[in-house]
């Protein structure tokens, strides 16, 4: 009891209160466009648990002449849903903001182990202004993005497991297994993992100027950790059964893979997410071909180019500090 009392704080409970303001309004929501991926009544998770061996051996998509992808957990967390509530949007959309809510407090755990020794409010306002982002609206109200959140708290707790370790000096082997279970497990939920993957020693190189030796180390069995991952998951679905027809509209680069217009959808989606960050007003409908060029620079391009020179410019500050 004194342990869930130390845990939910004022700020944790503040922080829960205010994703609840945010999104309650989902709860009354049905489903929407591609949630049949992963849910609904027709879908295989409606079985409950009798559907999880067939998840496990299933590629995430398998409609319309497509099959492609290898997320078994995003649909493991509807069967077990299902199971014992049913098949119901409301439910799913109850369980996705508590999902938003655990990855708040990943968030505000991760600023405050980033700070130490410094005790300040500087991680509860980052963790509100992580709450508030509207650009979080669509992984939040639409169930089939449910992966995206799985994928942030396996990873977070992962980078929060070994920071913590090495803020109080206790490296052991079960850190290691822990930190690698929850790799294994955000891969198992979505690709999105990929870039923490060469984050994670960044950050602990920067934090606690740990040897290079040991970076290389963590570098080389975080790459062994997402090979074996990968290696099992080709065991459960055929690799080669695997279609998928891809549209220009989804994916322009995947069309033109030029080296100058990947860099120009770069700068000019950085800049068209950073004004949408401020000012949420193209967020209630798919934008649609062209809503970001990717082949011209445009005014977001240019305020893309600003904002990445501001962010080397805070790293490298914060390198020589």
């Amino acid at each position: 009891m004194n342990g869930i009392k130390k845990f939910f704080t004022k700020e944790r409970i503040i922080l829960a209160l205010v994703c609840f303001a945010l999104y309650a309004n989902i709860l009354r929501n049905e489903y929407c466009i591609d949630d049949s991926y992963v849910t609904q009544k027709d879908n295989v998770t409606s079985q409950g648990l009798r559907s999880i061996p067939t998840l496990l051996t299933s590629f995430y998509a398998n409609e319309k002449g497509q099959k492609y992808d290898y997320r078994p957990l995003v649909k493991i967390s509807y069967a077990v849903e299902h199971q014992f509530f049913g098949t119901s949007a409301g439910v799913s959309h109850f369980f996705n903001i508590i999902l938003y809510v655990i990855c708040v407090f990943l968030f505000y755990r991760l600023i405050e182990l980033l700070v130490l020794p410094a005790r300040n409010s500087l991680p509860f306002f980052a963790a509100l202004l992580f709450a508030f982002l509207p650009i979080h609206t669509e992984v939040v109200a639409s169930l089939k993005n449910r992966d995206v959140l799985l994928c942030f708290i396996f990873t977070l707790n992962a980078v929060i497991i070994l920071l913590k370790a090495h803020s109080e000096n206790k490296i052991k082997l079960l850190t290691y297994v822990f930190v690698a279970i929850n790799l294994s497990l955000a891969l198992l939920s979505k690709y999105d993992v990929l870039p923490y993957l060469a984050i994670l020693p960044f950050i602990i190189y920067t934090k606690y100027n740990v040897k290079m030796g040991r970076i290389l180390l963590y570098g080389f069995g975080i790459l062994f950790m997402m090979a074996l991952t990968r290696f099992l998951s080709r065991q459960a679905v055929d690799i080669h059964a695997q279609t998928r027809t891809f549209h220009y509209f989804e994916n322009p680069l995947y069309f033109n893979p030029e080296i100058s217009v990947r860099f120009i959808a770069l700068f000019n989606c950085l800049g068209f997410y950073v004004v949408q960050c401020a000012f949420p007003l193209k967020q209630s409908f798919y934008y649609g071909e062209e809503s970001v060029s990717v082949t011209e620079f445009s005014m977001y391009g240019f305020l893309g180019i600003a904002v990445a020179g501001l962010l080397l410019w805070g790293l490298y500050h914060a390198w020589k500090n």
